[in-house]
């Protein structure tokens, strides 16, 4: 019930619906499994990008893998993983980005991969 009181000393109340929202709890968790930082790899040789998302408010609608900022794959189910072949060596960064079903975007944490 909500009272207002006016300047003339006029009391009214009336009911009112009030929708509460609770705010996000927060943004999704993503961290990169595979390959590790300082992880060395082989060109031609498969490497498996990894990663686990979390969400504590929604679900994860997809985890993003780059490669040096290069679009690898986007997973949209568990397990979140894609194959990368490297094609020349270097040395790479690889990170996992997951959105979850507010859209809300986090990127991991940064590997860095030498390929030989």
């Amino acid at each position: 019930m909500v009272k207002a009181l006016a300047n003339d000393g006029n009391v009214a109340s009336a009911t009112i619906p009030v929708d509460v929202v609770a705010p996000s709890a927060g943004l999704p968790q993503v961290s990169l499994v595979s390959p590790v930082d300082g992880a060395i790899g082989t060109v031609g040789a498969p490497v498996a990008l990894a990663a686990t998302a979390v969400d504590s408010d929604g679900r994860i609608t997809s985890v993003e893998f780059a490669v040096s900022g290069e679009a690898i794959g986007t997973v949209q189910a568990f397990p979140y993983v894609v194959p990368w072949v490297p094609s020349a060596p270097g040395v790479y960064s690889v990170v996992a980005t997951a959105t979850d079903n507010a859209g809300n975007r986090v990127a991991s944490a940064v590997a860095t991969v030498t390929v030989n």
